[in-house]
């Protein structure tokens, strides 16, 4: 079921390579996680992407409104994955999705929670 899934959308998935749109689609066909595209907070979302920048900056727990310093680390994602109870994700399949699919000089985190809905 899953490859039929990525094979039906082979063309889109090459079309959006390399991009957030283009991950977040291989990740939820290969998964079956929602897009949540209705969802406008990235952070909601079953499958998050999102960069270290923001509105603000965090050391540790102290937040800083929104000052800058340093910007962070250039190229770098984070990948947060929101697996329903019980459902099996495995890391080093996702590990190896981003791997193909990112840009060779973007570095990244994977975080694997369970989603409490």
């Amino acid at each position: 079921q899953q490859q039929r899934r990525l094979i039906r959308r082979a063309v889109e998935l090459y079309q959006w390579r390399g991009t957030r749109k283009g991950l977040r689609l291989y990740l939820h066909l290969y998964t079956g996680l929602p897009l949540d595209e209705n969802l406008s907070n990235e952070s909601d979302k079953h499958i998050s992407i999102t960069e270290p920048f923001g509105n603000s900056f965090i050391l540790n727990d102290a937040e800083l409104g929104n000052a800058v310093l340093g910007g962070g680390q250039a190229y770098h994602f984070v990948v947060r994955l929101r697996r329903k109870e019980g459902q099996t994700i495995h890391e080093e399949l996702i590990r190896r999705i981003i791997e193909e699919e990112k840009p060779a000089f973007c570095t990244y985190e994977l975080f694997i929670e369970t989603s409490n809905n």
